[in-house]
């Protein structure tokens, strides 16, 4: 057939279609005007080229110039203006061609034309082998898309690719977390950035999301949903402007892990700005689900967006809380999908403290601390949708979300060491295979240390190599290809370094766990169960010379150091045990001689019959005098703020062990000040205080001193423990005795 036939052919066939309305799923054009054929937008079950059609892309009866025409059971739309009039075959399968008055691209189809397309203004002319676009553009009306010429044209056997989508970056917070223990937020908008409580904070390369360009992962190991946590601050008070983008809708993205089992008693956060209002995630209490959950402040309260997800120690999750605020709702996805909607109308209203924390909540003590990893937090102004969310998760997703988990760690961050020194990190989870890495924390330098397992598990332990030098390192349990952070601090080599042995437990007040009084017997008999160096108690005297065992000068309305014996003898503690005289606590100390009964001399105040000079002699005669009746005087240990009761009870009992107590610097003492004129007390100092004069420890053991520093809570004991101090004042009595285990030895 030659072309004039076709072309005869095809007209007719045309005139066909325009007659039938509607025909095949297609929609035809105006009745009265039969030369206009309907743009079809129908991408879905409409037969429209769309690239999973049967679009032309040379598998198809291509006419590549042996004038073939492939009219079988196609469909070809030549309006009143489309003439094939080259060696171009016109696509006329099971396509259709939409050719009308304007060439319509329906959305992201593939349109085959032959060799090339000719976009010929309001016509499609192919004229010839090659097509020339002599319109303005080629109109893409089905998804209102504008072909401009930067979209991809199919011309021969080549394929239309749609363009690739990519994740929305995010544009107010995006923090970076970084080799030397610190984060960065790349996105420019003077954010202030601090961290807070860093010893508590560990960040390590996790070679999972390093492939991902995640290089360090922060991982934090504070007592999960506590205060005075490690975290990571991030300050907007004085950024209306990011206030603003987060009050007219916004969306958080978090990447976290769980390395402690949530009892529900408490919130745990990891990433929040709340405080009585704001934005953030969190795993809720037990009455909430125990779950992940996103909570805005928005219409006066907040709104509870749970996703019904209780998380998994060990497994890392993305989550993404989006608030809309023209929508009016809440969004939470969990690992790429919708997990839960509620309503969320109204304004948006701030805490009272204008800060994100990651590894925390906001507020005045760092509220709901963390335990586990962050490896991902940003911050959107907008609503993000669901295909984001999925584009984001997709850049995060790990083949295997599970990591193993080394819980109670217990190693040292800061210490002195030398070259085949030990050192031991004791926790439960270690297996067989386990090995010790320490990481330089200023550059790239790695060390391996030759490890061995406990017989019981109970602990691992390394052997110092040669080349290790002194600077700040992490150590790291390396397991096959994954890594645990376990501590970090500053290695100080050394020729001579000391043995950490065990360091000696002093109970604060005694040892009260729930339902038992501080100063108590029964605080004394729990630190003697535990097997503590020490239990630590208060006295003071009575204006007829009483002596008594407690904290403060009054108990409820009556002072001690203003009454008579006969009128304190009658009261009781919160446990209902009288409050004990100073006689019958040392008599039930002589039970058990091993525990030492370190005897603070409360000083005394000014009174109605004695000044406070006098107060404070007579305490401390009468407490020596007690002390040498009783034959305690190796048993007994002495502490007090007032230093002439120290030099008195020195002058007293030459060999007791007496130590200067203090709390700033204004009332501190050198070692050397306290070895004056031979009196050789120890330091016993407030930690705040000795951390501002670390130098102080070895000064005082070159004189044979003694340092023990108060009231240290748990999660700073190996910190003291690495400074070298000899014993720890504190209210967790038995998480020290489980810590206060040698730590490096030869």
């Amino acid at each position: 057939m030659n072309r004039k036939s076709i072309i005869a052919v095809l007209s007719a066939f045309m005139m066909l279609l325009g007659a039938c309305g509607e025909d095949n799923g297609h929609v035809a054009g105006n009745a009265d005007d039969q030369d206009q054929i309907a743009d079809t937008e129908k991408t879905g079950d409409d037969k429209t080229d769309t690239g999973d059609d049967k679009t032309d892309t040379g598998d198809d009866k291509t006419d590549t110039g042996d004038d073939t025409t492939d009219t079988g059971d196609d469909k070809t739309d030549t309006g009143d203006d489309t003439t094939d009039t080259g060696d171009d075959t016109t696509d006329t399968g099971d396509d259709t061609t939409d050719t009308g008055d304007d060439t319509t691209d329906t959305g992201d189809d593939t349109t085959d034309t032959g060799d090339d397309t000719t976009d010929t203004g309001d016509d499609t002319t192919d004229t010839g082998d090659d097509t020339t676009d002599t319109g303005d553009d080629t109109t893409d009306t089905g998804d209102d898309t504008t072909d401009t010429g930067d979209d991809t044209t199919d011309t021969g056997d080549d394929t239309v690719t749609p363009p690739e989508k990519t994740a929305p970056k995010a544009d107010l917070m995006d923090l970076v977390f970084t080799n030397d223990n610190k984060a960065k937020n790349v996105v420019n908008n003077g954010l202030d950035m601090s961290n807070i409580s860093g010893s508590r904070i560990i960040n390590y390369s996790n070679p999972r999301y390093a492939k991902l360009s995640i290089p360090y992962v922060a991982h934090f190991n504070n007592p999960l949903g506590s205060k005075g946590g490690g975290c990571y601050k991030v300050d907007y008070s004085n950024q209306q402007q990011f206030k603003n983008a987060l009050s007219d809708g916004h969306s958080l993205e978090a990447v976290f892990r769980l390395d402690a089992a949530h009892d529900g008693t408490s919130e745990a956060k990891f990433f929040s700005s709340h405080s009585s209002g704001g934005t953030g995630f969190l795993i809720s209490k037990k009455e909430k689900g125990n779950s992940i959950t996103f909570l805005p402040y928005v219409g006066g309260g907040y709104k509870w967006c749970d996703s019904k997800i209780v998380p998994e120690v060990g497994k890392y999750y993305h989550v993404v809380g989006v608030w809309d605020k023209a929508a009016g709702k809440a969004h939470i996805y969990v690992d790429g999908k919708l997990s839960g909607t509620v309503d969320a109308a109204g304004d948006f209203s701030f805490g009272s403290e204008n800060w994100f924390g990651v590894g925390c909540d906001a507020g005045s003590n760092s509220e709901s601390s963390w335990n586990g990893d962050v490896a991902v937090a940003r911050v959107y102004d907008k609503p993000l949708t669901a295909d984001d969310v999925s584009l984001l998760y997709e850049n995060t997703k790990l083949a295997d979300s599970k990591h193993f988990v080394i819980k109670n760690v217990d190693a040292l961050g800061t210490c002195q060491l030398a070259k085949n020194y030990k050192y031991n990190i004791y926790g439960s989870g270690f297996k067989a295979g386990d090995a010790i890495r320490f990481e330089s924390m200023s550059s790239t330098k790695t060390h391996n240390l030759t490890t061995t397992l406990d017989s019981k598990g109970a602990f691992v332990t390394g052997i110092i190599p040669d080349g290790l030098t002194t600077g700040q390192y992490r150590s790291v349990l390396v397991r096959g290809n994954d890594v645990y952070p376990l501590a970090w601090g500053t290695v100080t080599m050394t020729a001579n370094p000391p043995t950490q042995a065990n360091v000696n437990c002093v109970a604060h007040q005694g040892y009260h766990p729930k339902g038992v009084s501080a100063n108590s017997i029964a605080s004394l008999r729990e630190a003697q169960k535990l097997g503590c160096y020490g239990s630590e108690f208060d006295v003071h005297i009575t204006l007829d010379g009483g002596l008594f065992v407690y904290h403060d000068r009054k108990i409820g309305n009556v002072d001690i150091q203003e009454s008579k014996k006969s009128q304190v003898e009658k009261l009781k503690l919160s446990n209902g045990e009288k409050i004990p005289t100073l006689e019958a606590y040392l008599k039930e100390g002589q039970k058990v001689p091993s525990v030492k009964l370190v005897l603070e001399l409360k000083s005394q105040g000014k009174t109605s019959k004695y000044s406070y000079n006098e107060n404070n002699k007579r305490l401390t005669q009468a407490c020596i005098d007690l002390v040498k009746k009783l034959k305690m005087e190796d048993q007994v240990e002495w502490i007090s703020f007032n230093y002439n009761n120290c030099l008195q009870v020195r002058k007293a009992l030459p060999n007791a062990m007496v130590q200067y107590l203090a709390s700033t610097s204004d009332n501190a003492k050198t070692p050397a000040e306290l070895n004056k004129d031979n009196h050789h007390l120890s330091l016993d100092y407030k930690e705040s205080l000795l951390k501002n004069h670390l130098g102080w420890i070895a000064d005082a053991h070159k004189n044979k001193q003694v340092v023990n520093v108060w009231t240290v809570g748990k999660a700073d004991f190996n910190y003291w423990i690495g400074k070298g101090v000899d014993s720890i004042t504190t209210n967790d009595s038995k998480d020290l005795m489980n810590t206060s285990r040698i730590y490096v030895k030869r």
